[in-house]
């Protein structure tokens, strides 16, 4: 690895490699970069504080994403003076192109302190600009929906960013995407409707393009090839109960968000335990509504670029003194994509296919030796980044 503060990690190949006539490598990279403001609100109070520092972090921040050299860049918890006086000048002189959204600031939250938000940034020499737009995911709420639990969900300040882009070396054009969901693990149900409403909000945003305006649902999506990252606050899968969940005795309970966006189902009904229904905020005018909702990715049809990768999601990307496990992912549209390799990881991982057993699939697998509460002298941030290498398939071989 390197010297004992090196971040620097190295590349495996897929479990499929990209067949004949694939486009070449484009490397994508999602990362939850700790927004000061939390890092110094007393959780990470386990990091000495010159890793804390931001002075400190930055730097290392920085210098991590111009070693993933990543042709699309998704950012999370960027505070609104960084992006603008260092993340976009600085990575512009590396060739990149950058997007922002900030969440308002709460009315609790002093005017001085800085909004937080997401940011997406793409290589200008790989990627063309054609459009971009920056939303807030509660607007996509259907006007008519009524109820606490719509209500909860448009209080909600989460946003995203797309851009349509093309492709200089296939000279094909492609959505790119970066949300960061909310982070309270006692609302799943709201975080499983902004899935829904950020497929939603990037369907929406295809239908500005003049080619897609008219196009029906089912060729919208299948048009276009799709790359949403982020961090998506929801476990991939959850083994044991806590106190925001009951899992039966061997048994796994998959997210809502997860099962939207990655789940053959490609979306959930009142049967699952994260449908608002089934949780505490189904109460009040139009609570007669939920049962029949239905919250799904359409019309995308998404899979997980690290089940791709791997055959499963990676056990840990976000660890704390107080937290262990997986929050981001890249989300590919099914068809378009074939991962030809990963960014490994800091800690023991056994990639297997789907339905064969690895030495490590919980975050329980992971030693505190192997990867301990971050950040700290080597990781800036409490979250690692994930990064793959992506080729495009065939146009007519999807």
């Amino acid at each position: 690895m390197g010297a004992a503060t090196s971040t620097a990690r190295a590349w495996r190949p897929g479990l499929s490699p990209a067949p004949p006539g694939a486009g070449p490598p484009l490397t994508v990279c999602t990362y939850n970069i700790l927004a000061d403001r939390h890092a110094t609100s007393g959780m990470h109070d386990y990091c000495p504080a010159k890793f804390l520092a931001w002075a400190y972090r930055k730097q290392r921040i920085l210098e991590e994403l111009l070693q993933m050299d990543a042709d699309i860049v998704c950012l999370q918890e960027v505070e609104r003076p960084f992006f603008e006086a260092e993340l976009e000048p600085a990575m512009a002189q590396h060739g990149y192109q950058a997007l922002y959204y900030a969440r308002q600031r709460r009315p609790s939250e002093p005017p001085t302190m800085p909004e937080e938000g997401i940011s997406l940034l793409y290589r200008t020499d790989r990627l063309e600009h054609r459009d971009s737009k920056a939303v807030r995911l509660a607007d996509w709420v259907d006007p008519s929906l009524r109820g606490r639990f719509w209500q909860a969900v448009r209080a909600r300040q989460d946003g995203a960013v797309f851009a349509l882009l093309r492709d200089r070396a296939t000279r094909r054009h492609l959505l790119a995407g970066c949300t960061h969901l909310f982070w309270d693990p006692r609302f799943p149900d709201v975080k499983a409707a902004q899935a829904a409403l950020l497929c939603k909000a990037a369907a929406g945003f295809l239908r500005r393009q003049p080619a897609l305006r008219l196009a029906p649902e089912a060729e919208l999506a299948a048009a276009m090839p799709t790359v949403i990252a982020g961090d998506f606050n929801s476990l991939p899968r959850k083994a044991q109960s806590d106190a925001f969940d009951a899992v039966p005795p061997g048994q796994v309970l998959v997210s809502g968000v997860h099962t939207i966006l990655a789940g053959p189902e490609g979306g959930i009904d009142s049967t699952h335990p994260d449908h608002p229904a089934r949780r505490s905020l189904a109460g009040g005018p139009g609570q007669h509504e939920l049962p029949s909702l239905r919250l799904s990715s359409a019309p995308f049809r998404l899979a997980s670029a690290a089940a791709q990768a791997w055959g499963r999601e990676p056990p840990v990307t976000n660890r704390t003194a107080s937290f262990s496990g997986t929050l981001d992912y890249v989300f590919l549209s099914r068809g378009h994509w074939a991962v030809g390799e990963a960014l490994t990881l800091p800690y023991r991982f056994d990639p297997a296919p789907a339905g064969q057993p690895a030495a490590v699939n919980d975050p329980t697998d992971v030693p505190l030796a192997q990867l301990p509460a971050i950040p700290n002298a080597r990781f800036p941030s409490d979250h690692l980044p994930l990064a793959f290498r992506l080729h495009l398939l065939p146009a007519g071989g999807q």
